[in-house]
């Protein structure tokens, strides 16, 4: 990724990037009990394990679906509308997600990464809501957004490659899934719209 560039589905960057470097996705959000259930949980787990990095705050606790947009200043209206819309047409029923364990990623690559809860197969729903959104988002003129995220939520950041186990389990019936736009470096959140699923 370069930083500095604009990236709207391989559109070109602007010569002099702007403002916060901003991300917007898809994503789901737990309720506000699960969400506190699990801010909770990551805050006793950083002092058990000496872990030095900030848990995340419960409002932006998330699990990505699909990235639509990353660049620098606001996205363009135009592209808000437009996957809005696209999202708008995604008909699934509600369905329970569950995490139950807990992994360390900064093993994976050098210096700090994320600690997460993951789920294996019993966050299969997940998998189908990105499947409907990505295709969704295709018939709407939007392109091709990637392949799947594994489905997880991070919980801080640290630097530290300590052994964790089991989680929870935590678990939420996902009944809509938002349009978000995070700010690099400045822990917001902003909510730009929300689907409720039911279909």
């Amino acid at each position: 990724m370069l930083v500095g560039a604009e990236f709207v589905h391989g559109g070109p960057a602007p010569a002099w990037p702007s403002g916060d470097l901003r991300r917007v996705f898809f994503g789901l959000q737990p309720d506000l009990y699960t969400a506190a259930s699990i801010n909770g949980f990551a805050k006793s787990l950083a002092r058990a394990k000496g872990l030095r990095g900030q848990p995340i705050d419960m409002d932006r606790l998330h699990v990505s679906l699909a990235i639509l947009w990353e660049g620098w200043g606001p996205p363009p209206d135009s592209l808000i509308r437009e996957a809005s819309a696209a999202a708008g047409t995604v008909a699934r029923a509600p369905f329970r997600v569950m995490f139950d364990e807990v992994q360390n990623w900064s093993q994976r690559r050098a210096g700090q990464g994320p600690v997460v809860l993951v789920g294996g197969d019993k966050t299969f729903g997940i998998d189908l809501l990105h499947d409907d959104l990505t295709s969704a988002l295709a018939v709407g003129g939007l392109g091709q957004i990637g392949p799947r995220i594994n489905p997880h939520m991070t919980l801080l950041w640290d630097r530290v490659g300590a052994a964790l186990d089991q989680a929870g389990p935590f678990t939420w019936t996902a009944d809509e899934f938002v349009l978000i736009e995070s700010f690099h470096g400045r822990s917001r959140h902003n909510v730009l719209a929300s689907f409720p699923l039911g279909g």
